[in-house]
């Protein structure tokens, strides 16, 4: 069988990739993470594309939180276990800076600066 994002992987097979024992538990799995279960027989599969996406999508999400406009760089390098290289060449994405909506936060918030 060729190798490709279409490629099914039956539930059973599929509990050791997301660390469950019961084929039930990894149907309720493949439930709360989007991934669609497909009928096939007396057997049930997944798509491989979509599963990979429901393992790394906290991963993306927070690459794009830290990463901004970067997110895809960073996470190909860290696919390829190089993120070292993007750490030290990529800005990270600029955190918000928290702006006090009273007086008495204002002051608060100027003497944690000045510390």
């Amino acid at each position: 069988m060729l190798e490709n994002g279409l490629n099914r992987i039956y539930l059973k097979n599929l509990l050791p990739m997301i660390d469950r024992t019961d084929i039930r538990t990894a149907g309720k799995w493949c439930i709360d993470n989007e991934v669609t279960i497909y009928p096939d027989g007396s057997r049930d599969f997944v798509i491989q594309s979509e599963l990979n996406y429901a393992l790394e999508k906290p991963i993306i999400i927070r690459y794009k939180k830290e990463y901004g406009e970067n997110w895809e760089v960073m996470y190909d390098l860290a696919k390829k276990d190089k993120l070292y290289i993007g750490l030290h060449s990529t800005k990270r994405a600029k955190q918000k800076e928290y702006k006090a909506k009273s007086a008495q936060s204002q002051k608060l918030l100027e003497k944690l600066r000045n510390k």
